[in-house]
């Protein structure tokens, strides 16, 4: 517990240069105004510092500065020492030692990221260190100012909210780890706030004539790819990722390993009768280890060529535009329009949340609400006398 105690106004005495305490008219000791209090350091010394005027701010104040250095002590927190001597550190080779630690154990409860996220948060962390001019750990001292202008000029032209969120996250995430093993002192954007994530334009579900329209353009690997997206639900990395042997010919189904999943948790997804014989007759010749699917190396961009050469429109107001998740939109939608009830289809879509499913994923048709429109009224012009 630290120790409070007063001291008294003094003044140097002309003639002989010695200090003497200031006194009242009654010949009384002038305390100061503020208290003072002595704690244990983080080194082990008595150390005395000066507090307010009040003696309840001046304990709470040395009690939680005293807590501070117990915590460097024991080693829970950097000490000053060990700050200045790390913030020399280069900061392109912490950044290295951040994405190895999220390569091996930086994702969800453990587990390793994504190939995709390690290539995006490495892309991400060169380009703050272009903007910020980052030489060494130290240069991201006072660096708040700086990185919100250089995000705000990216929203200035047209950056979406999501992809400013994950630039922002990303320096974040690598200060909080710099943090943790006492190369900086503290998060220096830790009052950057977050951005909007709210989508502007939403994603629309591919017709079926339009899906007709898409695989008579894409030559029979692109078919193949576009059907597993529209019949499984898959991701484009969870399909770059699939191999042979993820081919289950009891079961009619893809296994999901742990570590090509969103979620990194293992799956199965279960594929309709005609696509797994085309599925077999793909892979005849193939060895277990090779990839299952032919996928491009930006898939995105290659459906935006075959839904120019198929004439799909990729925007349409009032609906959404269409890029390669949408192929998992479409399929969700699919899935509820076949039939399944709210569970099942929040199953087939691997959602950990049913209002995902029905509020984000599933899709109403125009078409499809005329033709229940036009049920009711055959069923009330029945009952017309």
């Amino acid at each position: 517990m630290p120790y409070l105690f007063q001291t008294y106004k003094t003044r140097r005495d002309k003639k002989s240069g010695k200090r003497i305490f200031v006194l009242d008219a009654k010949g009384r000791k002038i305390p100061h105004e503020r208290w003072r209090y002595e704690f244990i350091n983080w080194k082990g010394e008595r150390v005395k510092e000066t507090g307010f005027t009040s003696w309840k701010k001046t304990r709470d104040h040395a009690i939680a500065k005293e807590a501070e250095h117990a915590a460097m002590r024991r080693g829970d927190k950097p000490s000053p020492d060990t700050i200045i001597e790390n913030l020399n550190k280069p900061f392109m080779e912490a950044v290295e030692e951040y994405l190895s630690w999220g390569d091996a154990q930086g994702g969800h409860k453990g587990r390793p990221w994504g190939k995709g996220h390690s290539r995006m948060r490495r892309g991400q962390l060169r380009w703050w260190q272009g903007q910020l001019e980052l030489e060494t750990m130290g240069d991201l001292k006072g660096v708040l100012s700086r990185a919100e202008r250089a995000l705000y000029q990216k929203q200035k032209a047209g950056c979406a909210g999501a992809t400013l969120e994950r630039y922002r996250e990303s320096l974040s995430s690598f200060c909080k780890w710099a943090v943790k093993r006492k190369l900086l002192a503290d998060n220096p954007i830790k009052d950057f706030d977050r951005f909007n994530t709210d989508p502007l334009i939403v994603r629309r579900a591919l017709t079926v004539e339009e899906i007709r329209r898409l695989l008579e353009v894409a030559d029979e690997p692109r078919q193949l790819l576009y059907l597993m997206a529209l019949c499984t639900g898959l991701r484009a990395g969870e399909l770059e990722a699939l191999r042979v042997y993820d081919l289950d010919r009891e079961v009619k189904a893809i296994n999901l390993r742990p570590e090509i999943t969103k979620n990194r948790k293992p799956g199965r997804q279960p594929l309709p009768d005609f696509l797994f014989d085309r599925l077999v007759d793909h892979i005849k010749d193939k060895r277990p280890e090779d990839a299952l699917l032919q996928v491009p190396t930006h898939p995105a961009r290659r459906l935006r060529l075959d839904m120019k050469a198929a004439n799909i429109p990729r925007i349409i107001q009032g609906e959404g535009k269409v890029d390669f998740h949408s192929l998992r939109v479409t399929y969700t939608t699919l899935v509820i329009e076949s039939g399944a009830n709210v569970k099942e289809a929040q199953t087939l879509a691997r959602h950990s949340d049913p209002k995902l499913t029905m509020n984000i994923y599933a899709k109403t048709r125009n078409e499809r609400l005329a033709e229940l429109v036009n049920g009711v009224g055959h069923r009330l012009d029945e009952a017309l006398p």
